[in-house]
């Protein structure tokens, strides 16, 4: 997993770099440097505490549809999002973009991808398969579809509904996790991992089997970073209301 990670971003910062070479205009997307010295960080626990904390100050990603801007999270000079065209399409139209100028393009992915031992007949019919994609979408040395205001108009477009499409699968998940609990015996416990302070003794946690955050006060003691037991009080997924108690046990 780790191995295609790399190669995601090893590709996305080669399409980046030929855009920039070639003056064509992509979905460029960075982040800007955080001035985070991680070392005020060392006093939390590794993990979600720790990882919890430094989200909250990071910078939001930017992009620019005309050069690289630097990746700050992933250390490189420029960066665009190009290897899922299928289910992100500022990916696809990075494809557009790219294949539009790009007559050895193509030849260049599939020798990558396929290699040059797998036979001349199969090659002959990778490249004509290409050749009859290509053609069908753009003549060899045409110009790019779309200019740079015309991929910002879109992006715009695109971000508008993946906000309203992320924020519907949010709810909808919090909305089934909130029945699950709803059903679960009044007296099941659940682990709760503390990831800060809200106010007072109000923390925020992290239900460990659940994978969901949530609040609750507890008691005199307990720290960033320490476990506790809490039950379920009250779920209501209709009303979005969940209410949690810390578990004590005297000794």
């Amino acid at each position: 997993m780790r191995l295609v990670t790399e190669m995601m971003i090893l590709c996305g910062e080669a399409i980046a770099t030929y855009g920039y070479s070639n003056n064509l205009s992509l979905p460029f997307r960075g982040q800007p440097q955080s001035d985070i010295d991680l070392s005020a960080f060392a006093h939390l626990p590794e993990g979600p505490v720790r990882s919890s904390a430094i989200v909250k100050i990071m910078c939001a990603a930017e992009m620019d549809f005309r050069k690289p801007i630097r990746h700050g999270v992933l250390g490189i000079p420029g960066y665009v999002q190009f290897t899922s065209p299928i289910r992100r399409y500022m990916d696809l139209l990075a494809h557009y973009q790219v294949l539009a100028v790009s007559s050895t393009c193509i030849y260049l992915w599939i020798n990558l991808l396929v290699g040059p031992n797998i036979g001349e007949e199969r090659q002959g019919w990778f490249k004509n398969d290409v050749n009859f994609f290509h053609v069908k979408a753009f003549l060899r040395g045409h110009s790019p579809p779309f200019s740079a205001g015309q991929l910002e108009g879109m992006a715009s477009l695109i971000n508008m509904n993946t906000r309203i499409v992320k924020r519907v699968c949010s709810s909808s998940l919090r909305y089934w996790i909130l029945e699950y609990l709803r059903r679960q015996p009044k007296e099941r416990t659940y682990r709760a991992l503390i990831l800060r302070f809200i106010k007072d003794r109000i923390a925020a946690l992290l239900l460990v089997e659940i994978g969901m955050q949530a609040s609750a006060w507890v008691s005199v003691g307990v720290q960033i970073g320490d476990e506790v037991e809490v039950q379920v009080e009250e779920a209501h997924p209709r009303d979005d209301v969940l209410s949690l108690k810390e578990v004590v046990h005297t000794v």
